[in-house]
């Protein structure tokens, strides 16, 4: 999904600046996921946000605190990696 959405609008990320909210935070129901980054070179992570905690918006600087019981890793194929 993320790569369709950057296949249709590359030609708005001068306008942009490659920040498109849609692609950053999904509503699922009950379950919120953003989708930030480390640094700017550095590739999206999907994060599950608390309940309780108001969505982010494009171009916010958030904390992040993983609960590695909880937490699912995978590599660049896609394969799960053990935590």
């Amino acid at each position: 999904r993320l790569e369709d959405g950057k296949l249709r609008r590359w030609y708005m990320d001068p306008l942009f600046n490659g920040h498109y909210p849609q692609d950053v935070i999904e509503h699922l129901g009950d379950t919120v996921i953003a989708h930030a980054r480390w640094a700017p070179d550095q590739p999206l992570i999907a994060v599950r946000l608390a309940p309780d905690s108001p969505p982010p918006r494009a171009g916010d600087a958030v904390g992040l605190r993983i609960r590695t019981e909880r937490a699912h890793f995978f590599d660049a194929e896609g394969h799960a990696i053990a935590a």
